[in-house]
């Protein structure tokens, strides 16, 4: 009989962690965080996608699939390697540390980046330098593009690309620049991935199914998707109404062609699953229903129910990851109405579902033994609001059927939660960390289908994850036998 391993983790996006700089950094609290993960007995960091924001500041609304967010390397780490002195970041004190002020911090944190980036060869090392070199080349295949794309886009004003003016050229020292940012980000991933692995935790990251029409992948490569000879959108994504979205949702991505996915051998999306495992141990696949059939709108639609549903390819594609790669790790982000077409594709490949227990506890709240092994359980997502929130929200009936049903110690409602979600069949169980720290809906990181400012602007203060949380969420894990101590080695196993 197979000896069943089961484990735990915690879901934080890096800007959303502490620090003095106005937004989370891959500075010295994301390690403290790692620490703290360790201290927590959990084996996981799930982040959300890590590219570079366009002005919604959504880590779903990238400027490239490929590259990484510049907003985020460290101005600590610039400083100890001698690409930056203290004196040129200027003063953040200004800054609220709950909450990133995105239009201010971008601006403040770019200037300094890029002021940086003019005396990068005067100030690197000969091996930074050497480094860099092989970055570029060893990257080519999107870096030169995606940084050609930022000049252009930064000499057109920020319009997108479909309006650019063949006048306005890309500056080399701009095109420099970018390539520059994307090999401090790397090297200070490639350090912190590393020392995730020297502490026993993997990372989980996130594959958005769409990327930005006004992106490096859609410029550099229009015939991949169904655009007209201009690049405008023949045709746009969205989700129909459900049972979780009464009018359904307008998303605006450019469609993929995918004949031409198809004729190209699914190449593209080999290079972009390339990146990602580079990046990071296991691939959540957002939309998962995507990859077996999408929702089709006209181009510039103000509503989700004028559309109709298209067949994708995805055992095709998904045939073509597995040529790739012998066992590539994959959760299927299969939420919403879901249909047979799309559970038969997941279970063809046996990837891991999600149950969140916002959306099933009715459901669910007297059979959570009786979860699959292969899936994860969480209590909410980056979408959903925090489990405290979510519990304000509940009538008199429901929290009753919670207090009589759930089997717990606990106390506290949201403990009581997370300590069904730990309960738990599933192999691995995230919690989001406002569900840890107990944080109403002021805390919750996304509103969807909303344009709030406060949206992906929460960040956790140093102060909040005490000792005293630690050491509970510690004694939760232990009692659900989610914490294995295991040495580093084994971590090939999952890998």
């Amino acid at each position: 009989m197979e000896n069943k391993i089961y484990k735990c983790g915690i879901l934080l996006h890096p800007t959303a962690l502490p620090g003095p700089w106005g937004i989370g950094e891959l500075g010295s609290q994301t390690y403290k965080f790692v620490d703290d993960l360790v201290e927590m007995g959990q084996a996981y960091w799930q982040i959300l996608p890590l590219g570079p924001l366009d002005n919604t500041f959504s880590p779903y609304s990238l400027l490239s699939t490929f590259a990484g967010n510049p907003l985020i390397i460290s101005f600590d780490g610039l400083i100890e390697i001698g690409l930056l002195k203290s004196e040129e970041v200027g003063d953040c004190s200004q800054y609220d540390n709950s909450r990133i002020d995105f239009e201010n911090v971008v601006a403040q944190r770019m200037d300094v980046l890029y002021k940086m980036c003019i005396n990068f060869q005067q100030r690197a090392s000969q091996e930074l330098i050497v480094e860099f070199t092989t970055f570029c080349n060893n990257q080519k295949d999107w870096l030169e593009d995606y940084s050609k794309f930022c000049a252009l886009r930064k000499a057109n004003q920020n319009e997108s690309w479909n309006h650019w003016h063949p006048e306005n050229e890309a500056q080399i020292i701009d095109i420099q620049n970018e390539k520059i940012l994307q090999f401090l980000f790397h090297i200070q991933w490639n350090e912190l991935k590393s020392y995730c692995h020297e502490k026993g935790i993997l990372i989980i990251g996130d594959m958005p199914i769409y990327v930005s029409h006004d992106s490096a992948d859609v410029w550099a490569n229009p015939q991949l998707f169904q655009l007209d000879e201009q690049g405008n959108k023949l045709a746009e994504a969205g989700c129909p109404p459900c049972g979780f979205h009464d009018e359904g949702q307008v998303w605006g991505n450019p469609l993929y062609d995918w004949g031409i996915h198809l004729d190209t051998n699914f190449d593209w999306w080999m290079r972009r699953f390339s990146k990602l495992f580079e990046m990071v141990d296991i691939v959540r696949v957002d939309h998962f229903i995507g990859f077996s059939k999408y929702w089709k709108l006209p181009a510039n639609s103000v509503s989700a129910q004028a559309g109709h549903w298209e067949h994708v390819p995805g055992n095709r594609l998904f045939d073509k990851l597995f040529e790739t790669y012998e066992n590539p790790k994959i959760i299927a982000e299969d939420l919403g109405d879901i249909t047979a077409d799309v559970i038969e594709l997941r279970n063809k490949y046996n990837f891991p579902g999600m149950r969140v227990l916002h959306f099933e506890f009715g459901e669910q709240v007297e059979s959570i033994k009786s979860i699959p092994y292969d899936s994860v359980t969480y209590t909410g997502t980056h979408d959903n609001n925090t489990s405290v929130g979510w519990l304000n929200k509940l009538d008199g009936v429901e929290i009753d059927y919670i207090n009589n049903h759930i089997v717990s110690s606990e106390t506290k409602n949201h403990w009581k939660l997370i300590d069904h979600a730990l309960q738990s069949g599933s192999r691995r169980t995230i919690i989001p960390i406002q569900d840890i720290l107990g944080l109403d809906e002021a805390s919750r990181f996304n509103k969807p289908g909303t344009l709030s400012n406060e949206n992906w602007s929460w960040r956790l203060l140093d102060s909040q994850l005490t000792k005293e949380v630690k050491i509970k969420f510690r004694k939760l894990t232990e009692n659900n036998s989610r914490v294995v101590q295991v040495p580093i080695e084994s971590l090939e196993v999952e890998l």
